[in-house]
């Protein structure tokens, strides 16, 4: 259908065309924000090589009157590699690589959390097994002295044995730690 294609083409055009402006605005605003972060280091460079220059020009009797004068004296030297590391490290990243590495803190943080929750779980599900085991167990027993009188010849000490049994479990449970309010 030709008025179908030429549509679409259309709007791929517009959409195209609005994306790559919005790109190349984000691009310009970083570009200007990090000449505006070092601006303030710029203007205390030029001034100084400005200063330098003024020094330089001045005759030599001038020249030392302003060295006795002077209160302040300031050196510059070379930066070694693991200070212009550091302040590499340090500049402005602009906005897009300050936003992954954001993102990939949160992710990082959010990984590790979901890691000690999954263990947390795993320790309540074993945990879980072992008193499902224990129980079973018990029912047995219970189960197994209901069916036979097991030497048992009264309904009094059936029940006896039955509440001793529930008692051991409730003791197993507690010096386990395992009861978590049940019990």
């Amino acid at each position: 259908n030709p008025k179908l294609t030429k549509v679409t083409f259309m709007i791929l055009v517009f959409v195209v065309t609005i994306i790559s402006l919005n790109a190349l605005i984000a691009f310009l605003g970083d570009s200007y924000q990090r000449i505006q972060e070092s601006s303030i280091a710029n203007m205390r460079k030029m001034r100084a090589m400005i200063v330098l220059e003024y020094i330089e020009l001045m005759p030599a009797y001038k020249r030392l009157e302003v060295e006795k004068n002077s209160k302040y004296f300031h050196k510059l030297q070379p930066v070694d590699e693991l200070q212009a590391r550091t302040l590499e490290d340090n500049e402005w990243q602009g906005q897009i690589k300050a936003i992954k590495t954001s993102t990939r803190t949160i992710i990082n943080e959010l990984r590790n959390d979901l890691e000690k929750k999954f263990v947390e779980q795993s320790e309540v599900i074993s945990e879980l097994k072992e008193q499902n085991a224990a129980m079973k167990d018990i029912l047995g027993s219970i189960h197994g002295l209901l069916e036979g009188d097991g030497g048992k010849t009264s309904e009094g000490e059936k029940e006896d044995e039955v509440e001793e049994r529930k008692d051991i479990y409730k003791r197993k449970l507690k010096r386990e730690g395992g009861g978590r309010g049940r019990g």
